[in-house]
């Protein structure tokens, strides 16, 4: 039987071996990931042998090593929410008196159930959606001002602004595995764009300018 993902974790490292390498885990959101796996596969499948075990177990940890290597602190969605609904609820707001923007590239990737801008639009309720790609908030001026006119009265803004790195299943930091593609691509190919433009020394839009509103232009 698997391990009870509700029980009172123990203080002792999640530890298992296999005759290749370390199953020794850190994350308990990477020791999560790989039940939630090997469960849907038993109900998809009816069971999983010792190996297929040994398999997930050792892929979901490879990728969260990554992870924090490159991403030392790195949180997941929940994780995140955990902390930030304290703090805010500190301070009296919630879904009722609390209007939710996100900034959040519009990939698929992104909005996927469970994800970040996922659950913090099911615990803060209705969404204005101010991001372009790459996260940037391209409804500009006339998009900032019509997300101010839309707070509850006396009420509260709450925004999300993120952008997002991929990881491929063969392990590639900025590329992602997408579904029905059977090769890497890029996770976010705007912000390779424009990290190229940055790095290429020509001037960047002028987006400060009255006249550049870009999505009413």
């Amino acid at each position: 039987m698997f391990p009870n993902l509700r029980k009172t974790p123990s203080k002792k490292k999640a530890s298992f071996s296999s005759d290749s390498k370390d199953l020794t885990f850190k994350s308990g959101s990477a020791f999560d990931a790989a039940c939630r796996e090997l469960r849907a596969t038993i109900e998809t499948d009816g069971s999983v042998d010792m190996s297929e075990i040994v398999k997930v177990l050792q892929s979901k940890k490879e990728v969260y090593d990554l992870i924090e290597k490159h991403f030392p602190g790195a949180a997941t969605g929940k994780e995140i929410l955990a902390k930030v609904a304290p703090v805010i609820e500190k301070y009296g707001l919630n879904d009722d008196n609390t209007l939710f923007a996100q900034s959040v590239c519009p990939d698929e990737i992104n909005h996927e159930e469970g994800d970040t801008p996922d659950l913090f639009a099911k615990y803060l309720g209705e969404v204005f959606h101010m991001g372009g790609l790459a996260g940037i908030p391209f409804t500009g001026k006339t998009g900032f001002a019509a997300f101010s006119h839309h707070v509850p009265e006396n009420g509260h803004l709450f925004i999300l602004m993120a952008p997002h790195i991929g990881l491929s299943e063969s392990n590639q930091l900025g590329k992602f595995t997408r579904l029905g593609q059977d090769h890497d691509g890029s996770a976010c190919g705007a912000v390779v764009g424009a990290l190229n433009h940055c790095c290429s020394g020509k001037p960047l839009p002028a987006f400060a300018d009255s006249t550049e509103d870009p999505q009413m232009a």
